[in-house]
C-alpha cells in the first residue's frame, strides 16, 4: 500500500477514535513521506518541533493500532520536522495596485510597539488559558507553518493582548529580521480613512500587506464597518496566500461577530481559541507574580482575598495591586490584610457564579462525548465510557464541595480512592495535552448552560 493510501487510510480510523477539534488541530498538517515495505516504517512530515513533540507524546499509541489494523503486523512510525523555508511573497490582491517591495529596518514594528515586558516567560497558564497558549508558542517557534490565521476570543482582561506581545517580542528576538506589524482594528479604521482622505491608499495596502506577521487587536470593532471589512478582507487574503501569519483577538467567537460571512469563514478555517475566566488558584498565582514583579511581599490569606475581590478581569486585580502598594507607600504603612481591606472598601466584590451541580456536570460529559447516562455509573471499564468518568470525577472534585466519598457514591458507589486515582490522572494529562484542556473547558460551558 502506497504510503499515502495507507495513511489516509489511517486518518479514517483515527478520526473516529478521537474529537473533531483534537483531529483538526494536529492531523491536518500531517503529511506522509514514505512507507518502507522491508522495515514496516511509515515517515511523515509535521510543520515544527512543537507538532512532533506533541503527535509523539499525545497520540503515537493510538497511530500505531491504527496502522496495525491496516496491516496486520506492527508499524514503526517516523516522524521528521519540515525544515522548509517560507516561500517568496507573491502578492495576489483585488482593488490595490501591485505591492511594491518596501525596505524595513529590521528593528522596526509596524502600528504599535510591543510592550518588552509582556512575553512568554510571564504569562501564568492555568486551565483556562492553557489551550490559547500553547497554540500561541507554536505560532512564534514557526510562523505560518503550525496554524493560520489564529483566532483567540474571550472577556476583557484575560490575557489577549499579553499573548500577541509575546508572540511579537518571541519572533522578534528569534528573527529580527520579520517584519511585524501589531495594531487594533480601531487604528487600521483610522489609518485607512487618513489614507482615503489624502489619497495615499494604496501606501497604506503597502503598509499592511508586505509584513511577515499581522497582529490585529480586538477585530470585533469592525463590526458594523463595510468598507474596513472589504479593506482588511483584500489585506487577509494577500498575507494568507502569501504564508504570512495572520493573528487576531476579539470579546466573541468569529460566528458571533455581526461581520460578513466570507470574512467569518477565512477566521473560520484556521485555529480559534478561548480564554475564559481565570479559576481562584489561578488568579493567585498571577496575583503573586504581580507582587513578585513589584518587589512587594503578599501573604497567602492577602493573596486570596484580592483575588475573591474579582473573579474575571486579570487586569483588575492588577490594579488593585497597584492600588494597594501606592496606599502602602503614602500612609507609610506595612502592607497587611487589615491594610488592604482598608485600600478596597469601595470594591464590590464581582458576583459569584452560579455552582454547578454534579448532575449538571454528569450530563454535560454524557452530551459531549455522545454516551449513554448509565455510563456514569456502570462497573464497566471500556473505553471512552471509562475515561469520560474520569473527566466527570476530575470536574466534580474542582468545580464543587462534594467530598471523595460522595463523588464516588454519586458515579456509580466507586471508592474515594478510584476518584483519587481519576483526578490525579487528569490532572496529569492536561499538564501536556492542550486539547484536553480545551473540552474540560468546553464542557464546563455546556455544564453552565444546562
Amino acid at each position: 500500500m502506497a504510503d499515502v493510501s495507507l495513511w489516509n487510510t489511517a486518518l479514517e480510523i483515527i478520526k473516529t477514535k478521537i474529537t473533531k477539534q483534537s483531529f483538526d488541530t494536529w492531523f491536518s498538517t500531517i503529511k506522509p513521506l514514505s512507507y518502507d515495505l522491508n522495515s514496516s516504517i511509515l515517515t511523515v512530515e509535521v510543520p515544527n518541533k512543537f507538532s512532533k513533540d506533541w503527535i509523539e507524546n499525545s497520540h503515537k499509541t493510538l497511530i500505531l493500532e491504527s496502522l496495525k489494523m491496516i496491516e496486520n503486523k506492527d508499524v514503526a512510525f517516523n516522524v521528521l520536522v519540515s525544515d522548509a523555508k517560507q516561500p517568496p511573497l507573491i502578492p495576489e490582491s483585488s482593488n490595490t495596485q501591485p505591492i511594491r517591495e518596501t525596505k524595513f529596518n529590521a528593528s522596526t514594528i509596524i502600528g504599535l510597539s510591543l510592550d518588552p515586558k509582556l512575553i512568554f516567560d510571564n504569562f501564568i497558564v492555568g486551565d483556562s488559558n492553557r489551550f490559547a497558549h500553547g497554540a500561541c508558542v507554536a505560532v512564534s517557534e514557526a510562523p505560518a507553518k503550525s496554524y493560520n490565521p489564529v483566532f483567540i476570543y474571550g472577556g476583557v482582561g484575560l490575557g489577549k493582548t499579553h499573548l500577541l506581545h509575546a508572540i511579537g517580542n518571541a519572533i522578534r528576538k528569534s528573527d529580527p529580521s520579520l517584519k511585524i506589524a501589531y495594531l487594533t482594528s480601531e487604528q487600521f479604521l483610522n489609518e485607512m480613512v487618513a489614507a482615503i482622505t489624502s489619497g495615499k491608499i494604496n501606501d497604506f495596502r503597502n503598509k499592511y500587506r508586505y509584513v511577515d506577521l499581522l497582529m490585529i487587536d480586538d477585530i470585533q470593532f469592525l463590526q458594523g464597518k463595510e468598507g474596513m471589512q472589504e479593506e482588511f478582507f483584500h489585506t487577509f487574503n494577500v498575507l494568507y496566500s502569501a504564508n504570512r501569519q495572520i493573528l487576531a483577538t476579539s470579546d466573541s467567537k468569529p460566528q458571533e461577530l455581526k461581520i460578513e460571512e466570507r470574512l467569518k469563514s477565512r477566521f473560520e478555517m484556521g485555529l480559534i481559541a478561548d480564554i475564559g475566566s481565570p479559576s481562584l488558584e489561578l488568579r493567585v498565582a498571577i496575583l503573586k507574580k504581580k507582587a513578585e514583579t513589584e518587589k512587594v511581599y503578599l501573604s497567602d490569606e492577602i493573596c486570596l482575598y484580592i483575588s475573591n475581590m474579582e473573579q474575571h478581569d486579570i487586569r483588575k486585580l492588577g490594579g488593585y495591586l497597584t492600588k494597594i502598594i501606592a496606599y502602602s507607600s503614602i500612609t507609610k504603612s506595612k502592607i497587611s490584610l487589615d491594610l488592604v481591606k482598608e485600600c478596597l472598601k469601595d470594591v464590590t466584590p464581582s458576583a459569584l457564579e452560579r455552582k454547578i451541580t454534579i448532575e449538571e456536570l454528569k450530563e454535560a460529559v454524557v452530551k459531549y462525548y455522545k454516551l449513554k447516562p448509565s455510563d456514569m455509573v456502570t462497573k464497566k471499564r471500556t473505553q471512552p465510557a471509562a475515561f469520560a468518568r474520569q473527566v466527570a470525577m476530575y470536574l466534580t472534585r474542582e468545580l464543587t464541595d462534594m467530598s471523595l466519598p460522595e463523588i464516588g457514591q454519586n458515579f456509580g458507589g466507586r471508592d474515594h480512592s478510584t476518584v483519587i486515582h481519576a483526578y490525579d490522572t487528569i490532572a496529569a494529562k492536561i499538564q501536556t495535552d492542550l486539547v484536553l484542556s480545551q473540552e474540560l473547558k468546553e464542557i464546563q460551558d455546556l455544564a453552565k448552560q444546562l
